[in-house]
């Protein structure tokens, strides 16, 4: 497999790849939070009262 195309630059396939592989990271991520707080809404800023 080629990685890079005639003109040096990254393929096609290759650029398809990265964006593939991190929308799937950044789902698995979203996935694992979910699941670690058990579907609890974070608050970043602390409880309200």
């Amino acid at each position: 497999m080629n990685l890079l195309n005639e003109a040096g630059g990254p393929s096609t396939l290759t650029i398809a790849a990265v964006v593939l592989a991190i929308l799937t990271s950044s789902w698995l991520f979203g996935a694992l939070i979910t699941l670690l707080t058990k579907g609890k809404k974070i608050t970043l800023l602390g409880k309200k009262k």
